[in-house]
């Protein structure tokens, strides 16, 4: 493994360093005021510059990262909050949205607030709020790697309802410069169930800034007449006080394996960050772009459905049936860009 410019192994670094913790690994902690007073966190570090932080009461998704002491995520002016203070209806969620590096949505609904069949569905569904139960943090040798793991399940259920399950898992090591998410939506009810997911991934400054460059595989832009997003690139605007909200893309992308990434040519060390996933696990990808002042951030959203609300995710056909028992696997790698 590569730590500090050079090349160690095992016996190296044991002979170096007491503890593991001087150079990397877990470290759990809980937050102590405000709204998010209480919400218990596992900070991972990779002894590699990469240090990311999961919330294990906002369903093990994560606050805050930083490659080598530079903020990679999009803290919002709601904060980080406890669940006691999720908001269902409208755009309430916007009032405890941090988003942080990653927010999941789902598990019934993605986008919009919407009614379907006389049940409410809130922005971007609840799953997020859910706090995680089996939680574990945990760094050990493995034959000569240090592996960083963490994980839990987080249930949405209902009496009379639905009762769905997900279990994540994290995965990482010493040296490493990137980690791998694993969830398994699993429905333990006795009827089949309509589900959507979406990885609601945020960029924000000093990653994301003017002349910050977005990377996205050709594919098909399906909410402005059909046209082609180029194999290229996108250049960022600097922050503006009366900018308004940019409208979103969602894209179908040709490849099998898909590589998106921002990248910022003022970074030191490094040039961006990378996410890298399956298509057939997840087909959609939207795009979240929002320039004015003080809200300023590039969101990846890669999904199972566009973040178009349940009911035009039902009729446009983009809901997953589970039946009894069945799961839905799907793993993605977020890691930095040299």
């Amino acid at each position: 493994m590569k730590l500090y410019g050079r090349e160690m192994t095992k016996a190296d670094i044991l002979r170096r360093v007491g503890d593991i913790s001087q150079l990397g690994g877990v470290r759990s902690y809980t937050l102590n005021s405000g709204k998010g007073k209480g919400v218990e966190a596992y900070e991972i570090n990779t002894g590699a510059g990469l240090r990311f932080t999961l919330l294990k009461d906002r369903c093990l998704d994560i606050g805050w990262a930083d490659f080598n002491g530079t903020p990679l995520s999009f803290i919002s002016k709601a904060g980080v909050s406890g669940s006691l203070y999720f908001e269902h209806r409208g755009e309430e969620l916007h009032r405890v949205f941090a988003p942080g590096l990653i927010t999941t949505c789902g598990l019934r609904n993605v986008g919009a607030f919407c009614r379907v069949r006389g049940e409410e569905f809130g922005q971007h569904g609840r799953i997020s709020n859910a706090p995680a139960e089996e939680a574990y943090a945990f760094g050990r040798w493995e034959e000569n790697e240090y592996r960083i793991r963490a994980g839990g399940t987080m249930r949405e259920g209902v009496l009379y309802g639905e009762n769905l399950y997900l279990i994540r898992s994290y995965e990482t090591a010493l040296g490493r410069t990137s980690f791998r998410l694993t969830d398994t939506i699993i429905n333990r009810s006795f009827r089949e169930e309509q589900i959507a997911i979406v990885y609601h991934t945020n960029f924000g400054y000093p990653l994301l800034d003017k002349d910050a460059r977005l990377s996205l595989p050709e594919g098909r832009i399906v909410n402005h007449d059909g046209q082609f997003w180029p194999d290229g690139t996108e250049q960022i605007p600097d922050a503006e006080d009366t900018a308004a909200r940019k409208p979103g893309y969602r894209i179908l992308f040709d490849e099998e394996r898909i590589h998106v990434s921002i990248t910022n040519r003022r970074l030191t060390g490094f040039k961006g960050v990378y996410m890298e996933y399956d298509r057939n696990a997840l087909p959609c990808f939207a795009l979240w772009r929002s320039f004015s002042s003080g809200d300023y951030v590039v969101g990846f959203e890669p999904g199972t459905s566009f973040p178009m609300g349940r009911e035009n995710s039902l009729r446009e056909g983009y809901m997953i049936t589970l039946k009894p028992q069945e799961e839905y696997r799907i793993e993605l790698e977020l890691g930095i860009e040299f």
